[in-house]
């Protein structure tokens, strides 16, 4: 479990489970400016905390992701993709980019479009 120190006494604390994860984005082009992860932790002094880390990296919007595109078929997906939509899928996948309306549901029926298989040469 990860280790970090209490803002209001300075004990040690465990971090517990992520509760929030708030993600600052620009409006034009979507990408992860800064992102805050709360963690619940008990501190011996203080009692029940929440903890903040900082970042650049989303990652509960990336994880979602992951999870509707199968690490298989990515390369075929990627390969049919231009390469500006190539690079902002990529963005979006790695969690330095939230995706825009509709951009998913895009990607997922251009998926369902390549057959499965090696190389979708099926």
């Amino acid at each position: 479990m990860e280790k970090e120190v209490c803002t209001g006494c300075g004990c040690e604390v465990e971090l517990g489970q992520m509760v929030i994860e708030e993600n600052v984005i620009g409006k034009p082009d979507h990408e992860v400016k800064t992102t805050a992860r709360w963690f619940n932790a008990v501190c011996p002094k203080c009692g029940p905390i929440l903890y903040d880390k900082r970042g650049h990296h989303g990652t509960v919007a990336s994880k979602r992701l992951k999870g509707l595109f199968p690490k298989d078929r990515l390369r075929q997906l990627r390969s049919v993709l231009p390469e500006y939509e190539r690079k902002l899928f990529n963005e979006t996948l790695s969690g330095k980019r939230i995706e825009k309306d509709g951009e998913v549901q895009r990607w997922l029926e251009i998926l369902e479009r390549i057959p499965a298989g090696p190389r979708g040469l099926n």
